[in-house]
């Protein structure tokens, strides 16, 4: 529920406009928006008039913050139990997008009534800290295009470690989700998988395993990630 009074929380063309100079576009969901993905995209927009992860709406922050018993201090920052809510929220400082993207969020939290403490880590150091999730908050987090069966096995558990030990990548898992009834749909598109089952049992499949993910939102979309691939023509 905080993670989504954080998602709330964050206007994604306010990203969108100040960190790629509107290069790009809104994301719902953790895969790319091709064209040959559209059954799975058309399969949940049910469930996103539910799950609405790309919606800046305050009130509900506000909404969700108090439900769960915090409230504004002098400052205008959330608290509970005389202790304010300030995550640390690591990004990398040496990629001009993750640095922007970490400013903007940044405001946009400060102003949302979240204490965020900036830190930049890069190199060894930031990738060790990463993986060991020694931080709060991170991002952004690219999520390679890969297959549908293979994007929803990165919130496997199976990938899960503890807090301190190292992920086994920064996509698989590195923010420790775990869900036995998650986990379950995925190893059963994988068996289907094995069947050469069609499109639409797989899409059956992906609809049900988003429904979960959606209602936890491991983590949040912000944006397509925007990549200039230089082209020759020639032959």
């Amino acid at each position: 529920e905080i993670r989504w009074a954080i998602s709330y929380a964050l206007d994604r063309d306010e990203i969108i406009d100040f960190a790629f100079k509107d290069t790009t576009t809104a994301i719902r969901l953790p895969y790319p928006g091709y064209p040959g993905m559209a059954p799975y995209f058309e399969a949940v927009e049910d469930l996103l008039a539910e799950y609405p992860t790309t919606e800046y709406n305050p009130a509900k922050t506000e909404e969700i913050m108090t439900a769960k018993g915090w409230e504004k201090d002098d400052e205008g920052f959330w608290a509970k139990d005389g202790e304010r809510l300030s995550p640390v929220y690591q990004y990398n400082p040496d990629s001009a997008e993750s640095a922007k993207v970490a400013q903007v969020v940044a405001d946009q939290l400060t102003t949302g009534g979240v204490d965020v403490q900036l830190k930049p880590l890069s190199g060894a150091v930031g990738d060790s800290a990463l993986l060991a999730g020694d931080w709060d908050l991170y991002g952004p987090q690219a999520f390679c295009p890969g297959t549908i069966y293979e994007n929803l096995e990165l919130f496997h558990s199976k990938f899960y470690v503890p807090t301190g030990e190292p992920a086994p990548w920064y996509e698989r898992n590195s923010f420790r989700f775990q869900n036995p009834e998650y986990d379950a749909i995925v190893d059963e598109m994988l068996v289907a998988l094995g069947e050469d089952a069609d499109e639409a049992t797989l899409v059956e499949i992906f609809s049900r395993a988003m429904e979960i993910w959606y209602a936890d939102l491991p983590v949040t979309p912000l944006t397509q990630a925007p990549a200039l691939v230089p082209s020759s023509y020639t032959y």
